[in-house]
């Protein structure tokens, strides 16, 4: 009974969590490039 309340617990505070970082289009790292292509193409970037 134990681990089902501690499996519990996380699932209903990681999977809010998980689904609030999708929606919002995740958490920026400082060395990641977003936005639109700079050379105005409209092409996907190459990753």
């Amino acid at each position: 009974m134990f681990w089902e309340f501690i499996v519990l617990l996380a699932a209903s505070l990681g999977f809010p969590t998980a689904a609030l970082f999708y929606l919002i289009g995740g958490p920026r790292f400082p060395d990641e490039k977003r936005g639109p292509d700079p050379r105005g193409t409209g092409a996907p970037r190459a990753s």
